[in-house]
């Protein structure tokens, strides 16, 4: 059985790009645990997270839409037990009051919170912990707890320090993670921790321990971050848990499973190792046989990493004493009933999605539909009868970019360029007249704006082309620009150089 576990950063992005079908192709996970979903609560039933040959418990931020979330992906073969959403316990329990007309769903008035239903994991906090701020970060989507026949699967998505704030609130997530997973671990269960940590445990994870590349103050040394000594009591030799990979292989460099987009890293593999799969050592030894990343798969910032592990006895639910899923499972939200289908069909949709992407026009055609003041009346869909007379098709009522199958088959573009004033057009037999003088307008403000501006230099270290950038970072330069290499940051020579420039403004034209 294999075990994948992945942060998309945008499930709806991964669907749309057909990223996710050649995934689930190349990996053929039993289990599939998703970070950074970014599902939002009105498009569930748009993209059918629930699947007829997979069960899915699906974490929602309820702060804020499109933000986070997690989700766990279980074959309908794997015999599971409970779920429950979120780290504490003290999480309202929604799910239960989606329909309280089915018999097995709580009744109650109110909506309990996970610690008091039948149906979760349990192993919880004291009811002396602080349950507001332990709320507050299972809100956002962060964990979905899925107990299994021979282990307990945690899959997480441990915040980003940003700032000092930031950082307390993922000291504090770490911390109560910790936790719960040695209550479990007390309870005699075996446990399976995976997901997005945001942190490199050791140098050998991070392609920069020393800040060089990233400008950290000198000083703060690599091991002094408060969370990853943290996370390290969870993985060191006295720890709770292994780290799986490392397990496997100790020293491999280079391996890494993030990368910065913005700068290109990946195509110098300049990233760090932030995607964990933890287990106690006992089910390491005695059931994973494998571990390791996915890091020729593309479609997110990260990349896929994956256990194997030996095919444990099959158990029906009947052996289990299980009549049914557990309520938080999506095939019970109301917003997916009736609207359940394969993951092959998902992925169907996926990749029709990608093959009739809206293809960019040639630079020569956007011109002049665009700025020389045109009017365009396109022939679509126009075929040929047998007996050899053109039959052409209605117009359209609206102007659009054609895809690559129209544009290929349209046989005439006709053009008229007419004097400076209002322009018409006849569609469908009727005048639907519209401005183009915005356009000429356009153009004119472009060609003002790069008629005379800085010449680009060259970096001193390749003598190529540099990228203009402008300062975020909050001080006396925020959003001032400058030039630096234009190659991606990396070490060695095919890597970023030091040049640096900053941008002149006097040289533009006012």
């Amino acid at each position: 059985m294999r075990l994948c576990t992945w942060n998309v950063n945008g499930l709806e992005s991964l669907f749309r790009k057909g990223y996710f079908a050649d995934f689930v192709y190349r990996t053929s996970p039993d289990i599939l645990c998703l970070q950074e979903t970014k599902i939002s609560r009105r498009k569930l039933a748009q993209w059918s997270i629930s699947t007829r040959d997979w069960n899915c418990f699906l974490s929602i931020c309820k702060t804020n839409e499109g933000y986070s979330g997690v989700s766990t992906f279980c074959q309908s073969h794997c015999p599971l037990l409970k779920a429950e959403e979120g780290i504490s316990g003290f999480l309202p329990a929604e799910c239960l009051a989606w329909n309280p007309s089915r018999s097995w769903f709580c009744n109650q008035r109110e909506i309990p919170i996970w610690r008091e239903t039948a149906y979760s994991v349990g192993y919880h906090f004291e009811t002396t912990e602080n349950s507001e701020l332990l709320t507050k970060l299972d809100k956002e989507g962060r964990c979905v707890i899925v107990e299994f026949p021979f282990f307990i699967l945690f899959n997480v998505y441990v915040p980003f320090d940003s700032s000092d704030e930031t950082f307390e609130y993922k000291y504090i997530f770490i911390e109560r993670l910790l936790k719960r997973i040695k209550m479990v671990l007390e309870g005699g269960k075996n446990v399976v921790v995976c997901g997005d940590f945001n942190c490199a445990r050791e140098r050998i994870d991070h392609c920069d321990p020393e800040g060089i590349f990233q400008n950290k103050p000198r000083g703060s040394l690599f091991e002094s971050d408060s969370c990853r000594q943290l996370f390290n009591v969870i993985c060191s030799s006295e720890g709770p848990l292994v780290d799986v990979f490392r397990y496997f292989h100790p020293e491999r460099l280079d391996a890494y499973t993030c990368w910065n987009n913005q700068t290109g890293a990946r195509k110098t593999n300049f990233g760090t190792r932030i995607d964990y799969i933890l287990a106690n050592r006992a089910f390491v030894e005695n059931f994973i046989t494998n571990c390791d990343i996915f890091n020729d798969i593309y479609g997110s910032d990260h990349c896929p990493v994956y256990i194997e592990f030996r095919s444990i006895v099959s158990l029906s639910a009947e052996s289990l004493h299980v009549e049914r899923l557990p309520p938080f499972c999506c095939q019970h939200f109301p917003d997916l009933l009736g609207s359940q289908q394969s993951l092959k069909d998902m992925m169907k949709i996926s990749i029709h999605d990608k093959s009739n992407k809206i293809v960019e026009m040639r630079p020569h055609f956007v011109e002049a539909t665009a700025f020389n003041r045109t009017c365009i009346t396109m022939k679509s869909d126009t075929s040929t009868s047998e007996e050899g007379h053109s039959q052409e098709g209605k117009y359209d009522d609206t102007i659009r970019l054609p895809t690559k199958r129209n544009f290929e088959k349209s046989t005439s573009i006709e053009m008229d360029t007419f004097s400076n004033r209002e322009y018409s057009s006849t569609v469908s037999g009727s005048e639907n007249c519209f401005h183009v003088t915005k356009y000429q307008k356009a153009k004119e403000d472009w060609r003002k704006l790069f008629h005379n501006l800085q010449k680009v230099p060259l970096c001193s270290g390749h003598n190529e082309p540099c990228l203009l950038r402008t300062v975020k970072k909050k001080g006396a330069n925020l959003g001032r620009k400058f030039y630096v290499c234009g190659r991606p940051i990396g070490k060695g020579v095919e890597g970023r150089c030091n040049f640096f420039l900053w941008y002149d403004n006097r040289d533009t034209r006012s």
